[in-house]
């Protein structure tokens, strides 16, 4: 089950039944979204949209993170995920207005929303410093993708984290040459 804290958008915990996983609405002390996996570990999901720079500028996003951590660590195993939900780009080369942030305002295109400073530099690092600290950073468009990505990883999590990357995938062997050098080219 995929436990939603209830600060969260009302009805996603709806969304992602909806979508076969079982869930419910609770209080979280720390993250956003709770589920272990198969062999009952710790997963802490965090998400930001447009609060983003706020959360960084005024500490929260550390405070979330630091507790996040150390939840899963005093468990004992598990991960802590992070959803940046959005299109954030930003401007041309040499050019001044740092990140944009669009949010989908119909089925098939985006809107601006607003603009924050010379912030690509910053949301670039904060992704090398997510992944340094053992935070998986993890971007998805909108809300839908939120619900299809927290979906996926309980999905993975049950099924014990299957990955083709992982597996070595088998190379047939080509029938109408018995040479070598051509199966290896082919």
């Amino acid at each position: 089950m995929i436990v939603c804290d209830d600060r969260e958008p009302q009805g996603i915990e709806g969304l992602i039944a909806d979508a076969g996983v079982p869930a419910r609405r609770h209080r979280l002390d720390v993250g956003d979204f709770m589920f272990y996996d198969r062999d009952e570990a710790l997963h802490l999901v965090s998400r930001k949209a447009t609060d983003l720079f706020t959360s960084v500028n005024d500490g929260h996003i550390n405070a979330e993170f630091d507790g996040c951590l150390e939840a899963v660590h005093s468990y004992g195993s598990g991960q802590v995920w992070f959803l940046l939900e959005g299109v954030w780009a930003s401007g041309m080369p040499g050019q001044t207005g740092g990140m944009a942030y669009f949010r989908r305002k119909g089925p098939d295109w985006f809107r601006k929303e607003h603009a924050c400073g010379n912030a690509t530099k910053a949301l670039l690092g904060m992704q090398v410093s997510f992944q340094s600290a053992g935070v998986q950073f993890l971007w998805v468009p909108d809300q839908a993708a939120t619900v299809d990505m927290l979906v996926t990883l309980y999905q993975r999590g049950q099924e014990g984290w299957p990955s083709k990357l992982t597996q070595r995938l088998t190379r047939r062997p080509l029938k109408w040459s018995k040479e070598s050098k051509v199966q290896h080219l082919m």
